[in-house]
């Protein structure tokens, strides 16, 4: 029992001090900043901001730094959220792999609700939206449900990285 409380997320969010926090927010901004760029802006060495980062790593908070891009730059125009309701013969996971191997498939969500997965899609057109979302189907989705995106929000998640406690 002790050893799972040490690693539930309640318990690293203990583990980050302001220093973090503000080490966090900087890669947030910036995931391709280099170490001592990292220093300079936190007012410490080198040193302490390599071993704040692995800490960090091997502790499971920063779990990975990733490269956003826009999917229209592909000639991925048309993005749609599909909510998904699997075949009762489909297991979540066995649905998950499936989504690895599509091509249109920028991200999945599992949802406790009316649907038990949101996939998220980037296409060329309507065409190519219409074949992706029978392919959905064909890899164990009894239902669907396309909602077109007409624009994504860009710079959310700060807040999570603020010392202030949500009210």
């Amino acid at each position: 029992m002790a050893a799972q409380e040490a690693e539930s997320p309640a318990r690293r969010t203990r583990v980050v001090d302001d220093v973090d926090l503000r080490l966090l927010r900087a890669l947030w901004m910036d995931g391709r900043a280099r170490v001592r760029e990292l220093a300079r802006e936190l007012a410490i060495a080198d040193s302490a901001v390599s071993v704040r980062l692995r800490r960090l790593r091997e502790r499971g908070v920063l779990a990975g730094v990733h490269a956003v891009f826009d999917p229209a730059v592909l000639g991925l125009t048309t993005q749609a959220l599909v909510g998904v309701r699997l075949a009762p013969d489909i297991s979540s996971p066995v649905f998950e792999g499936r989504l690895r191997t599509m091509r249109s498939v920028l991200g999945a969500v599992t949802l406790v609700g009316d649907y038990d997965l949101e996939v998220h899609l980037a296409c060329r057109d309507m065409v190519d939206l219409e074949r992706a979302v029978y392919e959905l189907r064909d890899a164990g989705a009894q239902t669907t449900h396309t909602q077109l995106i007409a624009r994504t929000v860009v710079g959310l998640g700060q807040a999570l990285l603020t010392e202030e406690e949500p009210a």
